[in-house]
């Protein structure tokens, strides 16, 4: 980014309730990335979502979500 290296990963996803949210890049290997997790988790939606900005901050998708236990748990 701006002539510097990040380190982008899809590894860096995160698991919901129903579905997978996957960083995108803006890149043709964005889609492919998604196929092979729609194969892992095939009862899931897979979302990609544009992720260079929170990689830019050193982080990704799992980085900055926050679970949180259900009630009485």
């Amino acid at each position: 980014m701006d002539g510097e290296w990040v380190d982008y990963s899809y590894i860096n996803h995160y698991l919901c309730n129903g579905g997978v949210v996957l960083c995108a890049f803006d890149d043709p290997r964005d889609e492919e990335a998604a196929e092979i997790f729609r194969g892992l988790f095939p009862d899931r939606t897979v979302t990609l979502v544009d992720a260079r900005e929170i990689f830019a901050g050193g982080g990704g998708i799992h980085c900055i979500t926050q679970q949180q236990p259900a009630a009485g748990s």
